[in-house]
C-alpha cells in the first residue's frame, strides 16, 4: 500500500538541515535546527544533538542548552537564538571513520520524536577546472567603447576531461 496519512501529528517539530550532506575528515560540519511547534510557529526552549559515527558510536552531544548566545559546550561550538533557531559546529578529527554519519535531534519534552539528518564523511577531490584564455595567439586585443570584447576561454577539468557546457560568468 500508498501512505497517505502524511507525517505523523506532534506537539513539536524539528526541521534538521545543513548546507551540506557530504563531507571529508577534518572539515567543520554544520548543523541547524528549527523548533516548531505543530502550527508552524517558533517555540523557544532546549533541544538535544547527538553526532553518531557509521559504528553508531557517539562522537559529541549537547544536551538541554536554553541560553540564547554563542558557546562553546564538549567538542560542539553551539548557536542559540531566541525564535527556536539552533546552530552547531562540529570538527570532524583527521581520522574519522568514512561513511554514513547521523546528527540526531530532539526536544527534551518529548526525546521520541527525534528528528535524523544523515551525512557522509568521504575523502574526495573537488571538481578543480583550468581555464586558457586566447589560447595560442600572441596578438593584443583592443576593442573600443561601443563593441563588445571577445576572448576565447577553454575550459577543461585537471583530470583531463573539457567543460563541455559549463556557463563562465564575466560580472
Amino acid at each position: 500500500g500508498f501512505e497517505v496519512g502524511g507525517p505523523r501529528h506532534r506537539e513539536i517539530e524539528l526541521f534538521v538541515y545543513s548546507p551540506r550532506d557530504l563531507y571529508r575528515p577534518g572539515e567543520n560540519v554544520v548543523i541547524s535546527a528549527l523548533k516548531r511547534n505543530a502550527d508552524g510557529q517558533p517555540i523557544d526552549g532546549p533541544v538535544n544533538i547527538k553526532i553518531l559515527n557509521p559504528d553508531g558510536a557517539e562522537q559529541a552531544s549537547v544536551r538541554k542548552q536554553s541560553q540564547a548566545g554563542s558557546y562553546l559546550l564538549g567538542a560542539m561550538r553551539v548557536q542559540y537564538q531566541t525564535g527556536g533557531y539552533f546552530q552547531f559546529e562540529y570538527d570532524l578529527p583527521e581520522n574519522s571513520p568514512l561513511g554514513d554519519w547521523s546528527a540526531i535531534v530532539s526536544s527534551p519534552e518529548n526525546e521520541a520524536a527525534a528528528t535524523t539528518f544523515k551525512f557522509k564523511v568521504e575523502e574526495f577531490i573537488p571538481e578543480r577546472l583550468r581555464l586558457s584564455f586566447n589560447e595560442g595567439r600572441t596578438e593584443l586585443l583592443g576593442f573600443g567603447p561601443s563593441e563588445d570584447l571577445k576572448i576565447m576561454v577553454k575550459g577543461e577539468y585537471l583530470y583531463g576531461a573539457p567543460a563541455v557546457g559549463n556557463k563562465l560568468d564575466t560580472t
